[in-house]
């Protein structure tokens, strides 16, 4: 009975709709009607069918004893409103209408497993029909209009049981036949037990020839994998050999478990500045959007934890999973996580995990292997990227030098050729530098150059560009994105802050200052390939006028 009751849900949501539109479109019409009674049963209305589909969408409608209730409060305050409506025969009958449906509803609901409740239930539905007849012998002078009410209401009532009998005998009727099918199933069923056990008494014999070819299938299948690990972990291994970006390493570790093992994750992170990374590397492949989300977010706090309590293997099974925020409601039942150790330093983990709790059954040596070989990857980066970062910077400031910034220059001015992005580029160099050396000695010119090299190394990280040592005492400063206007200030703040900045060697105060030409593509110069040499021209135009200027490039300084 609850399913009729929802397939009728469509049917009820339509009839108070076109009820209350009925209801508004006759009392507005009628200049006589009573327009706070009509809002007020439009309210009623409304609020029933806000109740309607709240039982609906909580499907209180499943609970045994609440909705047959809130049926009969239905009822009752529809029979209420038609004694107090008998003079006003449309709405009259928009509540007769609703008392049938709410009646259908009550007398419905799990009658059809208890016959006394349904008799109960009918002797309960002439209770509001005896109070609202006696409200109508109340409010009305009329006997003939309170025999009408009391007939049309016994009316009511007597459709509204008969279909009710009709729907529940016909469900009767069904569960009838639904037992007939059962039990005729039932005797099919005993027959096919016969023949199953015919059928496994002549298996028994072919199974136990079967066992050694399945043990041997079984074996070949281990050698299969075995061979298919060795060989995934050798290619892991020439790869690895033959390129020295450790987060294609991570990526590539990562697609051969997902291809080897067929896990339904597998990521790998690693923390910043191992292999001269800003920032962490993680790598997650699964077949999980929001999943992979959501580890993308928690996988450093996972990190962190393992890191604190340097936590060796763990391995996670059914429920135990379920504390982990990311796993949600996907459908994973085994889980390990290994730490990416380098002697005695946790620098990264992996995760691994599927849908299968025995996944893990075999051990861990594949994915331990994967980490050895990746530590030992790692070890060779490191040493590649500082033998690198020794050729790359200058070896007093610790800024790039000119050769390296040859290369990064040409990607960045490339790149602002072909996006048509805005690029300036800032040489600036220290005011009467010989002047610093013989009176303070070399030494304290090397600080105050470390001081100039360093400023510039803060604003190009603040801003995202880069710095380099261009000569001597000379430095630039090249900032991706940033106009003229934009850059000018950026170097303006820069300026000041050198000024106001004092180098402290021995017993000695050294302030300097720096005279800075800036030069900007496409505003002030259209080929980046000259950006470098009209700041240093604007630059020398500001040596020979004054010192310690910042000049802007402009025609005059030709």
């Amino acid at each position: 009975m609850k399913s009729f009751i929802q397939r009728h849900t469509i049917h009820r949501r339509i009839a108070y709709i076109l009820m209350l539109i009925l209801i508004l479109t006759s009392d507005l019409s009628n200049r006589k009607s009573n327009l706070s009674l009509t809002i007020v049963i439009c309210a009623i209305l409304c609020t029933i069918f806000i109740l309607d589909e709240m039982v609906y969408f909580f499907e209180l409608y499943n609970t045994p004893n609440l909705y047959p209730r809130y049926c009969y409060v239905k009822v009752f305050i529809f029979t209420m409103f038609e004694a107090k409506l008998t003079a006003r025969p449309f709405m009259f009958s928009v509540f007769l209408i609703l008392t049938f449906m709410a009646g259908f509803e009550y007398l419905l609901h799990n009658s059809s497993y208890d016959k006394n409740s349904y008799q109960l239930k009918k002797l309960f539905m002439v209770i509001p029909i005896l109070i609202s007849s006696y409200q109508c012998f109340v409010s009305e002078s009329s006997d003939t209009k309170l025999l009408s009410f009391l007939a049309l209401q016994i009316v009511v009532f007597g459709l509204i049981s008969y279909v009710a009998d009709i729907v529940i005998d016909k469900d009767e009727l069904h569960a009838h036949e639904m037992n007939s099918v059962r039990l005729e199933k039932s005797k099919l069923e005993q027959e096919k037990e016969k023949l199953i056990e015919y059928r496994d008494k002549v298996k028994m014999v072919n199974e136990q020839i079967n066992f050694q070819r399945i043990d041997l299938a079984r074996s070949n299948k281990d050698l299969e994998q075995a061979y298919n690990e060795i060989e995934s972990q050798t290619e892991v291994m020439k790869y690895m050999a033959s390129t020295f970006n450790a987060f294609k390493c991570m990526n590539a570790i990562v697609d051969s478990i997902m291809e080897i093992k067929k896990p339904k994750i597998c990521a790998m992170y690693v923390r910043d500045d191992v292999f001269m990374n800003k920032y962490p590397s993680c790598i997650i492949k699964t077949n999980y959007t929001s999943l992979e989300t959501r580890l993308n977010k928690d996988i450093a706090k996972i990190y962190a934890e393992f890191n604190e309590k340097k936590l060796p293997v763990q391995i996670f099974k059914n429920e135990e999973i379920r504390q982990f925020r990311f796993i949600g409601t996907a459908n994973i039942n085994s889980m390990a996580i290994l730490p990416i150790i380098n002697g005695y330093t946790i620098y990264g983990i992996m995760i691994v995990a599927s849908d299968d709790v025995n996944f893990f059954e075999k051990g861990l040596t594949y994915y331990e292997t994967s980490i050895v070989e990746f530590n030992i990857s790692v070890n060779s980066i490191q040493l590649y990227l500082q033998m690198q970062d020794m050729a790359r910077k200058d070896g007093l400031t610790g800024i790039y030098n000119r050769v390296y910034f040859g290369e990064l220059f040409s990607e960045v001015a490339e790149e602002a050729r072909q996006k048509k992005t805005d690029l300036s580029v800032a040489l600036y160099d220290i005011d009467k530098f010989k002047r610093v050396n013989d009176t303070y000695g070399h030494l304290a010119g090397d600080e105050v150059i470390k001081m100039v090299a360093s400023m510039g190394q803060k604003y190009a990280e603040r801003y995202n560009g880069f710095t380099c040592r261009f000569g001597g005492e000379e430095f630039l400063l090249v900032l991706p994105g940033k106009n003229d206007r934009e850059a000018l200030a950026i170097l303006e703040e820069m300026h000041e802050e050198i000024k106001n900045t004092t180098v402290k060697y021995s017993d000695m105060n050294i302030n300097v200052n720096v005279c800075i030409g800036l030069s900007s593509y496409p505003s002030l110069c259209s080929n980046t390939d000259l950006l470098v040499n009209r700041a240093d021209k604007a630059m020398y135009y500001g040596k020979k006028n004054g010192r310690g200027r910042l000049i802007v490039d402009n025609p005059e300084i030709e």
